[in-house]
């Protein structure tokens, strides 16, 4: 068994161009192999033809002579013996044989060559297919026969077979080469995705091709790469926001020297600057995840009741235990930012997390005016507000829905929108005209458990 391993490591570790052309090479030979083993072992020679004289001579002594076409049988029997289905009669063989024995015999002849030309005076008639003749002798039949000898069958069963071992060897063996290529490609796929999840790449070492190792490599260098850029991107953000909270703070005191008129406009444009400052670093930092087991249902639960509002009130409604593997900051953010548009844009709604399937789906309705149908496709991306009438003086950034679907999309999920009774991609009607003021919806799936688990 190891030592089977140990040549199967080998093998892995060879270059895929090497393991193609030795596949190939192994192809040609053996069917060489095959073709010249079933050159020189067959096939065996067709039995010579009977001749009409043996026939006559098995029926004039009652005993087949040696002779060297097919092997002659002759038995004597009451019942008029069945004629095999592959023989006809045969006029011509009967004139022969009745021409040797005599006018008086009165004879049956059958043959599976066919009828064929008449008989020249003379002549040696030979049959080259099986022979059945048969005359009455007395009370009972006396029966002449000629088979196959079942060699040319066995020979073209074993050149079948041959054949069919031949082509299993190969595949086998092709299979074996596919698999040792694509199962480092699955796993390395399948690491590639994992970093989505906060989880920096990870593939455990493997013996396998030097191609794919290459592969591997700079898959996991350009990871560090991007994972160095998005930290000098975060912290670069994390130094912006912070060296304009002093001037933002300064020009909120000195507002407070302006008119009431002016002051409160000022204010709402320092607040919106705040707001877009933070959204911007909370949506760079939400690509940083660190992912560790969050139970999703209590988060859900928790924001909800943390945001109850008397004049937009939003409800929660979760199964229990909706474990995932993610980053608790991130997610409760996620789930915060579509509490804040329900109640900002919409006076409340519902939030709802189910499983289906392998899936967690957490859904925020509303009663609201819903999104313009014309935006459907460009809503979710940064800076992008689904209603034009989100100025400064409501707050709306653009950010909230794209940090929402970048947050989702790091936990190997994604986000989806639409209005209640339209199509969420083309805005197309499915049930019945649209109503102003039916509400939006928008969906975030993720995966259900942990991973590991059954």
């Amino acid at each position: 068994m190891a030592q089977g391993s140990a040549l199967l490591g080998w093998w892995q570790r060879r270059p895929i161009a090497w393991q193609i052309f030795m596949l190939v090479l192994a192809a040609v030979l053996m069917t060489a192999a095959a073709m010249v083993a079933l050159t020189f072992g067959g096939p065996p020679s067709r039995p010579a033809p009977t001749r009409v004289d043996e026939i006559v001579t098995a029926l004039r002594t009652g005993r087949a002579a040696p002779g060297i076409g097919r092997p002659i049988h002759v038995w004597l029997q009451k019942e008029l013996p069945p004629i095999p289905p592959d023989q006809m009669r045969s006029p011509r063989l009967e004139q022969a044989v009745i021409a040797d024995l005599g006018r008086a015999a009165s004879v049956r002849g059958y043959s599976s060559e066919g009828p064929g030309p008449p008989m020249q005076p003379g002549a040696m008639v030979d049959v080259r297919g099986t022979v059945t003749v048969i005359r009455r002798v007395g009370e009972r039949w006396q029966v002449v026969q000629s088979r196959d000898s079942g060699t040319v069958q066995q020979w073209l069963l074993t050149t079948f077979l041959a054949i069919l071992a031949v082509l299993a060897l190969i595949m086998f063996l092709a299979w074996r080469v596919v698999r040792s290529i694509t199962q480092p490609l699955r796993a390395m796929a399948a690491a590639a995705d994992a970093t989505r999840v906060g989880r920096p790449w990870s593939l455990a070492p493997a013996t396998t091709a030097p191609e794919i190792a290459s592969v591997e490599a700079a898959l996991a260098s350009f990871d560090a790469r991007h994972r160095d850029h998005l930290r000098q991107q975060t912290a670069m953000l994390a130094a912006v926001a912070h060296d304009l909270g002093t001037p933002l703070t300064r020009l909120a005191f000195r507002v407070e020297a302006l008119a009431d008129s002016q002051r409160n406009a000022a204010g709402d444009d320092i607040a919106l600057m705040r707001a877009l400052i933070g959204n911007s670093l909370a949506l760079a930092r939400s690509t940083m995840a660190r992912s560790v087991p969050v139970d999703l249902s209590a988060l859900v639960e928790e924001v909800v009741s943390a945001s109850w509002q008397q004049a937009s009130p939003v409800s929660a409604h979760c199964d229990r235990r909706a474990m995932v593997q993610g980053e608790p900051v991130a997610l409760q953010c996620l789930v915060q930012n579509l509490v804040d548009n329900m109640q900002r844009y919409a006076g409340g709604g519902i939030v709802t997390l189910d499983c289906r399937d392998d899936r967690l789906v957490l859904r925020a309705e509303d009663e609201g005016p819903g999104f313009p149908v014309a935006l459907l496709g460009t809503i979710g991306s940064p800076f992008v507000r689904g209603d034009p009438s989100r100025n400064a003086q409501t707050g709306g950034s653009g950010l909230g829905l794209a940090i929402a679907r970048t947050i989702a999309e790091r936990h190997g999920g994604g986000l989806t929108l639409g209005n209640r009774g339209v199509d969420t991609m083309v805005g197309r009607n499915t049930a019945g005209a649209a109503r102003a003021g039916r509400g939006a919806w928008v969906e975030v799936s993720f995966p259900a458990g942990l991973p590991g688990q059954a």
